[in-house]
């Protein structure tokens, strides 16, 4: 397992009330802000919160509010993934909602038949049909295609196999962050992969995200300068 990225680790970890009033007060952060049409009050509020209390946020304004209990249906199962998406921006202080639970997962047998069976006990349902296979929840399926996106009874659960910006799971474990989310640890995608993912897909939403994600680069960026000036 490769070794998590630093600076994924570092804006995971909450601040200080004083941190908070440094980022606050920064002309320069201030500018980067209104130049990425970005507030800043939200964001710094939210990293003010360790990362599974900011997952708890997300999944109180949700409207299932269930992303707890499927990383947990997850981890329970031993299935392989990392979480992707927007449930990723919002462990790294984003604040836009989101409504979707996106993982990246592993895609040899033993993980897909263990994805098959979690879908079918969920009586999930297909949101966009497979295109060279039945509708079918197996692991025979799952094969064909990276990308599957499904409904049900908790909500939203998209499983990718590749996505634009970073690639496979390969790629997105390499540098994720492994978390206790609940009762299980999960694996998050480095904040650099998720906002260079999040840039190249177009959609606007996914742009204020990334510009979202880019100011909390530059904030912690300037936390950790004034820390090595003080050491």
């Amino acid at each position: 397992m490769t070794q998590p990225d630093r600076l994924s680790v570092r804006v995971v970890s909450p601040i200080s009330p004083e941190e908070a009033a440094a980022l606050l007060g920064d002309p320069m952060l201030r500018g980067e802000c209104d130049t990425r049409g970005v507030a800043l009050e939200p964001i710094v509020a939210a990293l003010r919160h360790p990362a599974e209390e900011r997952l708890r946020r997300a999944d109180l304004e949700s409207e299932h509010q269930t992303f707890f209990r499927f990383l947990d249906a997850l981890g329970r199962r031993g299935i392989r993934f990392v979480v992707i998406g927007g449930l990723a921006a919002r462990i790294y202080g984003s604040t836009f909602p989101t409504e979707d639970c996106d993982i990246c997962h592993a895609r040899d047998e033993e993980n897909l038949r263990r994805l098959a069976t979690f879908l079918r006990e969920m009586t999930a349902e297909f949101r966009r049909l497979p295109a060279n296979a039945p509708a079918e929840l197996s692991a025979a399926v799952f094969a064909t295609e990276t990308d599957f996106v499904f409904t049900t009874p908790w909500g939203k659960f998209d499983l990718i196999g590749e996505f634009t910006g970073v690639g496979r799971y390969e790629q997105a474990i390499d540098g994720s962050v492994p978390l206790r989310l609940g009762r299980h640890r999960a694996r998050v995608l480095a904040i650099d992969k998720l906002s260079s993912a999040k840039k190249s897909t177009g959609r606007d939403k996914d742009q204020r995200v990334h510009q979202e994600l880019e100011v909390v680069r530059v904030a912690r960026g300037l936390l950790d300068r004034a820390t090595s000036k003080a050491g």
